[in-house]
């Protein structure tokens, strides 16, 4: 007779299965917790799942570290969506007392948060979306490895939660963020965290109505990487055109006339300025005319302009502009009135235009023409009488310029324009013996005198017709002689 021996053996008993809820992976890996009376390398892992009303059965190694826990590892294929009675056996046979359930359930994804960054302080509202949320379990957000809040579900594709408090080492700091159903976990997105902004300044403060103006904001913790936008108004947000470390570049809206407040968000509208600056809105600047019109270019001459307009603001951005060339000095005189020195630039015509803050123009004009500086190249004769009416010839380089006048010393006449070349004055009287220098001037501005050009006169006693015999003579084509009587004629070049 055949004899057969039976060993008995303990069972063991599962009491804890990590984590207790997963997603379908290539390798998935479990923590079992309980009591095991064994240990033996042909133990195996069972899971009798059901999904989709289908049944399956798959097995895992398992390696045991400790008497009360053990590591069961599936690899392909995958567990399926569904849920999974776990159990342990060897050779075919359970060897514990009872089985343990999880859940599989498909991936959490998450495609989009939004902000996607916060100040350091914390309390910014997320809202995340993504697919696989399940409805009855707690969501939890995750910030690095060691910042946990909890979530609130608003639907199966949508969940909030805010910010924690977090410490940076910097301006900025960048963790991982992702949201957690029991074991589960969703895919990963980068989110930042910064320090406070603090607005410094703005310029310029003020700008025209009708929008346009590219202003500075300059402040501390400004970063490229954050989504900063500016806010007019505590409504109209504006995009910058540029942002920098400590800079930020908005163009203003388009306003009625007032005073706004202007202040640093983010996407999702979270204020993250720590203060807020003003900007004014104000009609923009008119030109209507100016006087004069034309005037000589001279480097060592200040020339001033008055222009004539409206909404003139008395301020030290107050400015005219030649083309592109800024006045060297504004003064403000009325809202409707200021006056402009004369830039030294390029002859020609020049357009001008007014400025209230330094960036935005008037969209109305003037003309300002810049001529050349006439220049004297001599002057013939250099004598002449005392009573004046000494004609002197100036050459050199004049123009066509009307209103063109001599001076000799502090006596003007006006100048008789021959030519371009050329201009006679009549001289004026004076003292014997005097010598002045004869100059030219036009449009208040005097000529050049050419170097090593001799421009004095001098004042001599000159001949004095006192009677001339006879004092009438008739038409004739014949030469007639007549007597001056006088004194002074003993001159050799006397005509």
């Amino acid at each position: 007779m055949a004899i057969t021996y039976v060993e008995l053996l303990e069972l063991s008993m599962i009491s804890k299965i990590l984590p207790h809820v997963s997603t379908p992976k290539e390798t998935m890996v479990f923590e079992i917790q309980g009591k095991f009376s064994f240990a033996s390398e042909s133990t195996k892992c069972r899971f009798n799942c059901v999904s989709g009303g289908l049944k399956f059965v798959q097995t895992g190694a398992v390696t045991f570290s400790t008497d009360t826990i053990a590591q069961c590892e599936l690899s392909t294929p995958s567990l399926p969506v569904g849920s999974c009675q776990v159990t342990l056996s060897q050779n075919g046979v359970q060897v514990s007392s009872n089985s343990f359930q999880i859940l599989v359930r498909n991936p959490v994804l998450v495609t989009r948060v939004t902000p996607s960054s916060s100040t350091a302080f914390g309390g910014t509202l997320l809202n995340i979306e993504g697919s696989g949320f399940p409805d009855n379990i707690q969501p939890l957000c995750h910030f690095g490895q060691m910042s946990v809040v909890k979530a609130a579900v608003v639907s199966n594709t949508r969940l909030t939660c805010s910010t924690p408090t977090m410490r940076i080492p910097n301006n900025m700091k960048t963790v991982d963020m992702w949201i957690s159903f029991g074991g589960i976990e969703s895919s990963v997105q980068s989110f930042k965290f910064f320090a406070s902004i603090s607005i410094v300044k703005v310029n310029p403060a003020f700008g025209p109505v009708d929008g346009g103006t590219r202003v500075r904001v300059e402040g501390i913790n400004t970063l490229p990487e954050l989504d900063i936008k500016c806010l007019f108004g505590g409504a109209t947000t504006v995009t910058p055109s540029s942002i920098k470390q400590g800079t930020v570049w908005c163009t203003t809206p388009s306003m009625a006339i007032g005073l706004y407040t202007l202040e640093l968000i983010v996407e999702g509208g979270n204020r993250i300025s720590s203060n807020f600056v003003h900007f004014e809105a104000i009609p923009r600047e008119k030109v209507f005319r100016i006087h004069p019109s034309r005037g000589i270019q001279t480097e060592i001459t200040e020339r001033k302009i008055r222009v004539i307009g409206d909404n003139f603001v008395d301020s030290t951005t107050l400015t005219c502009f030649f083309d592109d060339v800024e006045a060297p000095a504004t003064d403000f005189i009325s809202s409707s009135e200021i006056e402009c020195v004369v830039p030294f630039t390029q002859l020609g015509t020049k357009v001008v235009r007014v400025s209230n803050n330094g960036v935005d123009f008037s969209k109305s004009s003037g003309v300002y023409e810049l001529l050349p500086r006439m220049s004297i190249a001599g002057i013939s004769p250099h004598q002449g009488s005392f009573l004046g009416g000494t004609i002197v010839v100036l050459t050199g380089v004049f123009g066509n310029y009307e209103g063109v006048e001599c001076v000799f010393r502090e006596k003007s006449v006006a100048a008789r324009l021959i030519n371009a070349s050329v201009v006679e004055c009549i001289a004026p009287s004076s003292k014997i013996g005097e010598v002045v220098e004869i100059n030219a001037r036009v449009y208040n501005t005097l000529a050049h005198v050419e170097d090593d050009v001799d421009v004095r006169f001098e004042y001599e006693s000159g001949p004095i017709v006192t009677d001339i015999i006879p004092s009438i003579i008739s038409q004739t084509t014949n030469v007639a002689n007549v007597t001056v009587i006088g004194s002074g004629l003993n001159v050799t070049d006397l005509l």
